[in-house]
C-alpha cells in the first residue's frame, strides 16, 4: 500500500508553477512591463527546476487581465511580429500585497516543517 501524497521521484526533479504562477506573473510584470514569451524566458531562467506551461501563463494572464489587475497593449516592434505587453494595475498592485502576504504565512509553515525535521534528524541520527 502506497500513501498517494508521497513525492515520487519524478516529482522531485521539477516542481509545477501551479498555484503560485499568477504571483510571478505579477511580480514580474511589476518589475517591468513584458509579453508572455519574455515572461515564460524569464520564469524559465528564475525556476528552471520548475514545469513552465505556456498555455497556463496565457490564461492566467488573460485571466489576471479581465479581472482587472494588468492591463495590455499591442506592440509592434520593426520587422517583428505584434506583441501583447501586459503592465500592472493598482488592483494588481493590491493582489501582488495579497500574494506577499500569503506565501509568507506558508513560507512561516514550511520553515517550521523543516527546522522541527533537522531537530529531529539531530536527536534521531540512525532513525
Amino acid at each position: 500500500m502506497s500513501f498517494t501524497g508521497s513525492l515520487s521521484a519524478d516529482s522531485r526533479q521539477k516542481r509545477q508553477t501551479g498555484k503560485h504562477l499568477p504571483a510571478f506573473l505579477l511580480l514580474l510584470i511589476a518589475k517591468r512591463p513584458a509579453h508572455g514569451g519574455a515572461l515564460m524566458t524569464e520564469l524559465g531562467e528564475l525556476l528552471p527546476d520548475w514545469t513552465i506551461d505556456s498555455g497556463g501563463v496565457y490564461r492566467v494572464l488573460r485571466d489576471m487581465e479581465e479581472h482587472g489587475l494588468l492591463h495590455s497593449a499591442w506592440d509592434t516592434p520593426d520587422g517583428g511580429p505584434p506583441r501583447r505587453i501586459y503592465m500592472l494595475t493598482s488592483e494588481g498592485r493590491q493582489e501582488l500585497e495579497r500574494w506577499r502576504e500569503d506565501i509568507l504565512a506558508r513560507k512561516r509553515g514550511l520553515d517550521l516543517f523543516v527546522n522541527m525535521y533537522d531537530e529531529w534528524i539531530r536527536q534521531n541520527p540512525e532513525s
